[in-house]
Formats: structure tokens, sequence, C-alpha cells
């Protein structure tokens, strides 16, 4: 759950700043939810870090100018991860690519960065 909570703050940091992100990641940590979902066996606790952690790097991938193909190709292993661990994920790489496309950057497409 720590890792979980360490890329909420991330992303929120990236997307709104330091004091939210710092908000964001106290309600993630003491949302009922969460709290319960520590005390049980349970799937979710690795999947939301390697879902989590797959978001980030793609956001980061689309705001940063450098290392763009490296973390896309993280983001990409950590959402294939994602959906070894649970199935809900199979989503999120049609989502990802419709980003990416919508979203996108000269700098992905050129051969220089190859």
């Amino acid at each position: 759950m720590a890792g979980s909570a360490i890329f909420v703050f991330l992303l929120a940091s990236n997307i709104w700043g330091l004091p939210d992100a710092w908000i964001s990641a106290l309600f993630f940590m003491t949302y009922p939810f969460i709290l319960w979902l520590t005390k049980q066996p349970v799937s979710e606790v690795p999947f939301m870090t390697a879902f989590y952690a797959s978001v980030y790097l793609f956001w980061r991938s689309l705001k940063d100018k450098r290392n763009v193909l490296l973390n896309l190709f993280l983001s990409g292993g950590l959402a294939g991860i994602a959906m070894l661990i649970r199935g809900i994920a199979i989503g999120i790489s049609f989502v990802f690519i419709v980003l990416l496309f919508l979203l996108k950057k000269p700098g992905i497409r050129k051969k220089e960065n190859f």
C-alpha cells in the first residue's frame, strides 16, 4: 500500500502541485476501504501498485520531454503486469493508446528518438 500511496502522491504532484498531492496521498492512505484491504489476502494490493505506477509513468511520458520512449515502455510493462494480476486492467491499454494519439507529441514518432 505504501507503493500505491507514493504513486498517487507523485501523480497528484505532477498534476496539481505539492500541497494538493499531500492531501490526496493522505486521503488515499486513510480511506477505509484501502485500510480494510491491507488486512485481507487479496490481489488488489499489488494490482494497485502496478496500476498506479503505470498511470504515473504514462502521464510522465506525456508531460516530460526526456525519456519518452523509456517511460512508455515501462508504463506498458507495468500495465501488462497489472493485467496479469487483475483482468479489469485490460482496458487501460486502449485508454493509453487513445490518449497517446489524442495528446501525441511530435517527438514520439521521429526516427532520431528510436
